[in-house]
């Protein structure tokens, strides 16, 4: 809490660094997850024909997909920047004496604050379109993505000093990002997961 001034200037210098010099700026933001979003629900609605569980009430395929990719998006862009961000800022550490850790809280919180901006917009944008979106739970969304960001902040700090370290270790969290973003509800229903799974589902805490 002493140093929040450091703090919020390094997350602003996080946004504005992220997109100088593009023409697109902070739509780039948006488009990532949008691609994805476009993808996901052509190959599974389209190819698949893959259709929600009647569970989940009238909620189309690409509004599940919204609501469930985005919040995984802001950990795993998060996790990355954050675990790089201390060997990123190597030059700096070495002129001026500060608290190290806020490079990795500031990384995360600037993705968590460009993806959070995206995620409000496409909710919005969804409710407009007839999809049923309760809007009246976005505030215990944002306490869910508030104990998310906290516990990204304490992952990327321990990865970013193994980093630091041990080159290597990107690659291996690269590697193992891809494997459990399956693992998580994100791409299907968790009603779907056989009875046998649960357990283990409900104990990952990304679930």
């Amino acid at each position: 809490w002493r140093h929040r001034w450091l703090l919020l200037s390094f997350t602003r210098r996080e946004i504005l660094n992220r997109y100088v010099g593009s023409v697109g700026g902070l739509g780039w933001a948006l488009a990532h997850p949008l691609a994805l979003l476009a993808v996901y629900g052509l190959v599974v609605t389209a190819i698949f024909r893959v259709r929600l569980p009647p569970d989940l009430g009238t909620a189309s395929y690409m509004a599940f997909v919204a609501v469930t990719l985005w919040p995984w998006l802001m950990f795993a862009e998060a996790l990355d920047r954050g675990m790089r961000s201390v060997q990123a800022s190597g030059d700096l550490i070495r002129k001026i004496a500060f608290p190290r850790h806020l490079l990795v809280t500031s990384a995360v919180l600037a993705c968590f604050a460009l993806h959070a901006g995206g995620y409000l917009l496409v909710l919005f944008v969804l409710r407009a379109l007839g999809e049923p979106i309760h809007l009246a739970g976005l505030p215990w969304a944002f306490v869910l993505l508030a104990f998310l960001g906290a516990g990204t902040i304490g992952l990327a700090a321990f990865l970013a000093t193994l980093q630091v370290l041990l080159r290597d270790v990107a690659q291996v969290v690269a590697v193992a990002m891809s494997v459990l973003f399956y693992v998580p509800p994100v791409l299907y229903p968790a009603s779907l997961v056989p009875a046998a799974f649960r357990p283990w589902l409900d104990a990952n805490p990304l679930t």
